[in-house]
């Protein structure tokens, strides 16, 4: 079901979910987005959507080295 939720803090925990890994291969992560941010989206859904990209961003980067 979808509902209106704030994203920034759905982002947030993807990013922190992948901070290890990134930090391993001495990739930094940063997040930006706004605050006031809001989708129609199953918030679940879209948390783990976000970790598999930030995740195969990392496996295919170099260490040290990040996509712009």
């Amino acid at each position: 079901m979808l509902e209106e939720y704030p994203v920034r803090g759905i982002l947030a925990k993807a990013v922190q979910a992948c901070e290890d890994k990134a930090q391993s291969k001495k990739i930094h992560l940063e997040l930006e987005c706004s605050e006031e941010l809001e989708a129609r989206i199953n918030p679940l859904l879209l948390e783990q959507a976000v970790v598999n990209l930030i995740d195969n961003a990392i496996n295919y980067s170099e260490e040290g080295k990040a996509s712009p």
